[in-house]
């Protein structure tokens, strides 16, 4: 009985650590989110290249 359960155990182990790797690996294609510039943060934009050219 011993033996069925370090098996048991030995298998979760296994099981959790290639879920974690899936995870890390998966972790890498997730794309950084840009959120889209108002009108008011275009306008500061051109003024400072006025203000430098």
């Amino acid at each position: 009985m011993n033996i069925a359960m370090l098996d048991g155990i030995n298998f979760a182990f296994f099981v959790s650590t290639f879920i974690a790797l899936v995870a890390l690996i998966l972790a890498f294609f997730i794309k950084k989110t840009v959120r889209p510039v108002t009108e008011t943060e275009r306008e500061i934009v051109c003024r400072q290249k006025e203000i430098t050219e």
